[in-house]
């Protein structure tokens, strides 16, 4: 249990702290009953002064040394999409033999371009059609680099990129950006519509403050950190809004309409916190984002012949 302090994504630093936080509650309560000398393994260790084991403290494995994999040993695979081709291929450099359990009628998973016609770019990505260079997708990138994945650059917005609600256009700056203030869509209270007045030119940073405490803590990756990030794991997005921040109705149902895809409000806000990681890791410099040249079916156009 216990093993290096290999630097970990955000994903799954906090995944292997919530195991280990279970596994040592659960000594704690066999330590309590008496029960912790009968588990194999543990007829020898010495439980804590206080009884209480911690996650960053977890008594050694008993065999604590890799092993080389007995002579013959065939790995089963569940998925070939990209995590399940992923590995296949780290097994075909370690030569060691596997089967992909597959149950679609095609590999790729989520991975698949639909093409138009064969004109250059007329094609759409299906599932994440934009990868940004930071921390957390540094094993992505590798498989770009690893496979010779030709990149362009990604853009996230642009001149000629315009919002519309309710049969009005509004168009960003030369930069891009859109108004942070005003009610150009006239949704708010003196405009006929439902949103308080007072929150109106707040809404453009209410998602920010929302996921920045949590999103710094998670990047820490340590104990007290997770402590924070626990709290509002049972919470959607949404019930964070309402119960911690004090949003009204309105005001959500309107940052939903906007800020988000459909159905992420309904999602738990621990979850939004890490996809948030993506789009803002961080605040001092902007994200690189790329997209794979062609489609990530082909890198080439195909033939429609």
């Amino acid at each position: 249990m216990g093993g290096g302090q290999e630097k970990l994504g955000p994903r799954a630093s906090f995944t292997r702290h919530m195991v280990r936080d279970s596994i040592a509650k659960l000594l704690t309560r066999l330590n309590k009953e008496g029960k912790l000398s009968k588990l194999p393994g543990f007829e020898n260790v010495t439980p804590p002064s206080d009884g209480e084991f911690k996650p960053d403290e977890l008594p050694p494995r008993r065999e604590d040394q890799s092993q080389d994999l007995p002579a013959g040993t065939k790995v089963c695979i569940v998925g070939a999409g990209i995590s399940g081709l992923y590995a296949a291929l780290i097994l075909d450099h370690l030569e060691v033999s596997y089967d992909i359990l597959e149950a679609a009628d095609r590999p790729g998973g989520r991975i698949l371009t639909h093409y138009f016609s064969t004109r250059k770019h007329d094609y759409y990505d299906i599932g994440a059609m934009r990868f940004p260079n930071v921390p957390p997708m540094e094993r992505t990138y590798d498989l770009f680099k690893r496979t010779k994945v030709p990149l362009i650059d990604y853009h996230l917005s642009g001149k000629n990129t315009p919002k519309s609600y309710n049969g009005i256009t509004v168009y960003p700056n030369e930069a891009g950006d859109f108004p942070t203030k005003g009610d150009p869509f006239r949704v708010s209270e003196s405009n006929g519509g439902s949103v308080p007045d007072d929150r109106i030119d707040a809404i453009s940073t209410v998602m920010e403050d929302a996921f920045r405490p949590l999103r710094e803590a998670l990047k820490e990756g340590d104990a007290e950190s997770f402590k924070l990030f626990e709290k509002f794991d049972d919470l959607t997005v949404r019930e964070y809004l309402s119960q911690e921040m004090g949003l009204d109705f309105h005001t959500i149902q309107w940052l939903e309409e906007t800020d988000s895809a459909t159905g992420l409000f309904d999602t738990a806000f621990t979850e939004a916190v890490m996809d948030s990681i993506a789009f803002d890791y961080s605040e001092e410099e902007e994200e690189e984002w790329k997209s794979v040249e062609g489609g990530r079916t082909s890198s080439r156009r195909p033939s429609l012949a």
